[in-house]
């Protein structure tokens, strides 16, 4: 139609079995990109818009992976691809280009590799009109950790505050016996990393475990002397895929010393108060929730 609003013409459409979406114009106008989807998936295709070809340039295999897409006015289409692991809600991946005939709407040459980086997750892409610089967000993901005060016989929460107050992206642990001191893991330093947060001061201690060592689970003893949490698996495999050890610390820090191999994604739980001689933590393991004592 016109900027008037006039001269309206139907360019395409589908019927109740597929619908479409996500309109791109060629540089010269005369041909469009759009999503196409039906029961078989998401197809990305190219139409010539004066009665012509339409032609499949992404699969629905393809189109799984591909996040943003636009068409350069020098004739080349950019687009994000999903890097392999990446999760669907995450445009985690790098920036490709490939040269699009917009006279029969088929790919001239093979995709170019654009940006190489493992810690790029962006959105909303844009492009400078002579196709020279784009523009796009960085996406980062981060902890945000807050804690409250109980009230009415620990039935409420009351006082709930962002703790502690900084930018790095942090997780709250276990808790010292004198519930005075946290275990938080924290990026403060570039990775992530154990710190030990007194509740009354804004700097933490540490960190007493890196990231080379393990961070999952962190758990300070009913003593309060020793820190215990997972290492890493067998080449660093997931924990829901592979036996992880448990590790032992000094609450002050130093040198991990094992303590046993765990089984598959266990997780660690230590009592609140020592009493009676129970100075116990131990490992809830998988869905039969085996227990193992450790201390």
């Amino acid at each position: 139609m016109s900027v008037t609003g006039e001269l309206k013409e139907k360019l395409l459409a589908t019927d109740e079995t597929a619908g479409m979406n996500g309109f791109l114009w060629a540089p010269n106008g005369q041909r469009a990109i759009y999503l196409r989807t039906e029961k078989s998936g998401d197809s990305f295709l190219t139409s010539n818009l004066n009665g012509g070809s339409t032609s499949v340039i992404f699969t629905p295999t393809e189109s799984q992976n591909l996040v943003d897409i636009l068409w350069l006015s020098d004739g080349r289409l950019l687009y994000l691809l999903r890097r392999p692991g990446a999760g669907l809600l995450e445009a985690c991946g790098d920036y490709w280009t490939v040269h699009v005939d917009s006279d029969t709407g088929r790919f001239v040459d093979k995709p170019v590799q654009l940006t190489n980086r493992v810690d790029l997750c962006t959105g909303n892409t844009s492009v400078t009109s002579d196709g020279k610089r784009m523009a796009f967000l960085k996406r980062t993901s981060r902890m945000v950790s807050y804690i409250a005060d109980l009230a009415d016989g620990g039935t409420r929460i009351v006082n709930p505050r962002h703790f502690p107050l900084s930018e790095s992206s942090d997780g709250l642990g276990g808790w010292t016996p004198d519930s005075k001191t946290i275990l938080l893991l924290s990026d403060r330093s570039g990775d992530y990393g154990i710190y030990k947060q007194p509740l009354d001061s804004v700097t933490p201690e540490g960190p007493l475990i890196y990231p080379t060592q393990g961070t999952r689970n962190a758990r300070f003893t009913p003593d309060g002397k020793w820190i215990v949490f997972f290492g890493y698996g067998k080449n660093g495999a997931l924990p829901a895929s592979q036996p992880e050890p448990v590790l032992s610390i000094p609450s002050s820090g130093g040198v991990p010393k094992q303590l046993f191999v765990s089984a598959t994604f266990s997780l660690i739980g230590c009592g609140v108060l020592a009493s009676a001689g129970m100075r116990h933590c131990r490992t809830c393991a998988g869905p039969d929730a085996n227990h193992l004592f450790a201390h």
